[in-house]
């Protein structure tokens, strides 16, 4: 057994181009670790399987269902931006009265960033606790919040 191993270093702009590599070689399956690299190997082949494991590729548009993903993509769900909104929700029930949440994004996986943050923004509203975004940046950027 032979595997190809290839690594964006950080930079997210270079994931198209090792997924359309990873196609030239032939491969036999794709294993994508993460949104961004998901998406990457979607888009360079509809012909060779790719095993994802992600945040909810239903959310982010990867397959139509966990059910029935359709076409040549399978995989496992970790973590659904419904699930981190609901953990606010947690933090209300299992706290005495907790006013301020800090919230840690990965710039690196700017889809699913997005959508937690919205779902733990919405829980913040709907609890009356104020959130606190933080983005930890990429290699490439500089520190923001």
């Amino acid at each position: 057994m032979h595997y190809e191993f290839r690594s964006a270093e950080g930079r997210l702009d270079r994931l198209s181009e090792l997924a359309v590599e990873l196609v030239r070689l032939k491969v036999d399956v794709i294993v994508a670790l993460y949104v961004p690299c998901a998406l990457a190997a979607k888009q360079a082949t509809r012909e060779i399987p790719i095993v994802i494991i992600a945040a909810d590729p239903v959310e982010i548009g990867i397959v139509a269902s966990l059910a029935r993903p359709g076409g040549n993509i399978t995989g496992v769900s970790l973590m659904s931006a419904v699930f981190v909104g609901k953990c606010v929700e947690l933090f209300r029930d299992m706290l005495t009265a907790p006013r301020k949440v800090a919230a840690i994004t990965n710039a690196a996986d700017p889809l699913f960033a997005k959508l937690a943050l919205d779902q733990v923004e919405l829980a913040g509203r709907l609890t009356g606790i104020e959130i606190q975004p933080i983005t930890i940046p990429g290699p490439d950027q500089s520190y923001r919040d």
